[in-house]
């Protein structure tokens, strides 16, 4: 068995609807993502919980427009000149940005400053996500990457073939100090969780926001079929 494999097993076992939290129980839709890149690793799979009654989306915010709205969110008042000074982007890329938050009614420009006009939670469809980094042998590896994912997902777990978890399993603590859960895959019995960390608050909320536009540029491109 290849990653791709046990990728391609992952997914298989999610969408007959294995679940990877405890007592879930949402009327939310779902929608697996693969190889998800937000600047900081790339997840094999994501998991995301979203609402579908949520306002329909038409523009997907790309990672300018959203670093942009958080230097704003954090700066009310900030000049467009300081804003391309915090992202030493050009001034065609920093009006490009600010013209797509301006359209979607997140920013509002006063003179010079720009200000936040309504919250990204307005337009916001991701409630959490799950992040799974899928390993054939190399656990530690595998830990240290799946780590990096709860930057953006609530949980985050390392999914290993069966007949080569006994290392992870005798060092779960490991896991446990890092709070990154641990799975077993076998063709027998699907999924397994050995051991499911609580759900905690992302550690970055710009790469949740990268999240939330990845799933509604997804969610558009399964529409347009």
């Amino acid at each position: 068995m290849t990653e791709f494999d046990l990728v391609e097993h992952i997914v298989l076992e999610l969408e007959r609807g294995t679940t990877l939290e405890k007592n879930a129980q949402s009327s939310r839709g779902l929608k697996i993502l693969r190889e998800v890149n937000l600047g900081y690793g790339i997840a094999d799979i994501v998991v995301a919980k979203y609402d579908t009654n949520s306002i329909e989306r038409k523009v997907v915010l790309e990672q300018p427009a959203v670093k942009i709205y958080n230097i704003i969110n954090l700066n009310p008042g900030i000049t467009v000149d300081d804003v391309q000074k915090g992202t030493r982007a050009s001034k065609r890329s920093v009006s490009r940005a600010l013209e797509v938050l301006v359209n979607e009614g997140l920013v509002v420009a006063k003179g010079n400053e720009m200000f936040i006009k309504n919250k990204y939670a307005k337009i916001k469809i991701v409630r959490s996500a799950i992040a799974i980094e899928a390993k054939l042998k190399d656990w530690r590896r595998a830990l240290k990457q799946a780590y990096r994912y709860k930057w953006f997902a609530e949980m985050s777990f390392v999914c290993l073939p069966k007949m080569h978890i006994k290392s992870a399993l005798t060092n779960l603590d490991e896991f446990k100090r890092y709070k990154v859960g641990l799975i077993q895959h076998s063709l027998e019995n699907g999924l397994e969780v050995m051991y499911r960390p609580r759900p905690i608050k992302p550690i970055c909320q710009e790469m949740k926001f990268l999240l939330n536009e990845c799933l509604v540029k997804q969610l558009m491109c399964s529409s347009e079929k």
